[in-house]
């Protein structure tokens, strides 16, 4: 699952992909956030889902908000996601919406993690 999620912001490490390439950024959200999944395009490595939903992790810690986890098109990533967004917001208590006891382990260990934050 690490990989899985490690590979969720590989599209936003791309270089843009040229114009004209048919991935229109969305209308809402940051202009990182339609940066990264202008680059989503196919021919882009980390392209498609895995590619959107790290933009939604990622625009999810720039806010702070856990919106766009719950819009996650691969579920299974959520509780990292929320787990992200709990560090960037330095509030633990993000987790508790996990009734599901791995699920919220698993938001507080990335919580806990070393890294950015």
């Amino acid at each position: 699952m690490t990989l899985a999620f490690v590979l969720l912001f590989a599209g936003c490490l791309q270089q843009p992909s040229a114009p004209g390439a048919g991935n229109e950024p969305p209308a809402a959200g940051s202009a990182n956030f339609q940066r990264c999944v202008s680059q989503c395009g196919t021919g882009n490595a980390g392209n498609g889902t895995l590619c959107m939903d790290g933009c939604r992790v990622q625009e999810a810690a720039d806010t702070k908000s856990t919106s766009l986890c719950d819009s996650l098109v691969n579920q299974a990533n959520r509780p990292s996601c929320y787990g992200t967004v709990a560090k960037a917001a330095g509030d633990l208590s993000i987790c508790d919406a996990f009734s599901n006891a791995t699920q919220k382990s698993y938001c507080v260990s990335v919580f806990g993690a070393p890294g950015t934050g």
